[in-house]
């Protein structure tokens, strides 16, 4: 690398060898390519294993790591960045690709604002439709304070906006566990990733958590030029039906654990 921060790339996985196959080979083929690669997974066959294998053998400049754990995406992320000692952790999901400059333009962030007053970057997944402010479903989210894509802020819900498609560099507060960069000791100081979810599986808070706990603290940005698509691959995902369950179970949770209670957030979670 180009840079005197160091950086390393944690992708977690699970019973997805192809989707890992092309987030790594995303990765590799970088403009300023990552010190190390550490892979976390927890899949119930050895085709992963596989996968990392054959790049370890080809990519002789990087340090991948492989490591094999039980199925809890939080807990994966948290044994990976306890696994690194570079100064900046980038979290990327197995149906993740990055374009070339990604790692760059997540770096020139971190390189051009006061780093010891940023928390995380994260990127621009260029997939996504931002919902057009006069549509029936963008008013409906915004009178109930539901999740949506926007500029990055916290409702009084606690429910998060999504920030896609903006243009430029921005400050943001929620960042997508997707594919955003951490400084390493930030995630220290304010805690890793909530496992405490639901038992063998992971919370859909897990990344709204941990991004406002950093953003109380420190400040997050949003980077239109580190561009990714988000594949949200279907293979080895709860079913719908299960990840609105887990929504309804975990939300109380989270409220209560990072909100502030007053009138205004009580009468917006209520909604």
């Amino acid at each position: 690398m180009n840079t005197h921060r160091s950086l390393t790339v944690l992708i977690c996985t699970k019973d997805r060898p192809d989707e890992l196959r092309t987030c790594i080979n995303c990765v590799v083929q970088q403009s300023i390519r990552p010190d190390d690669i550490i892979v976390v997974d927890a899949s119930r066959s050895d085709e992963p294993r596989t996968v990392v294998a054959a790049f370890t053998d080809a990519q002789k400049d990087i340090a991948i790591r492989y490591f094999h754990t039980q199925p809890h995406h939080a807990h994966q992320k948290n044994f990976g960045i306890m696994k690194s000692s570079s100064d900046i952790v980038l979290l990327l999901d197995d149906d993740i690709e990055i374009e070339k400059d990604f790692i760059k333009s997540i770096l020139a962030v971190f390189e051009n604002k006061p780093y010891e007053s940023i928390g995380g970057v994260t990127g621009n997944d260029i997939a996504c439709q931002r919902t057009p402010r006069w549509s029936l479903r963008y008013i409906i989210r915004t009178i109930f304070f539901l999740y949506n894509y926007g500029n990055g802020k916290f409702r009084l819900s606690g429910l998060h906006t999504t920030p896609v498609g903006l243009s430029g560099i921005r400050k943001t507060d929620y960042l997508p566990g997707a594919y955003t960069a951490f400084r390493r000791d930030v995630l220290h100081t304010v805690g890793l990733l909530d496992d405490t979810g639901l038992p063998g599986g992971s919370s859909p808070f897990e990344d709204v958590d941990l991004s406002y706990r950093v953003s109380r603290r420190y400040q997050n940005y949003y980077t239109e030029y580190a561009r990714c698509i988000h594949k949200h691959s279907e293979r080895a995902r709860a079913p719908i039906d299960v990840y609105n369950d887990m929504i309804v179970a975990t939300y109380p949770y989270y409220f209560k654990k990072n909100i502030p209670q007053n009138i205004l957030t009580r009468f917006a979670y209520r909604l």
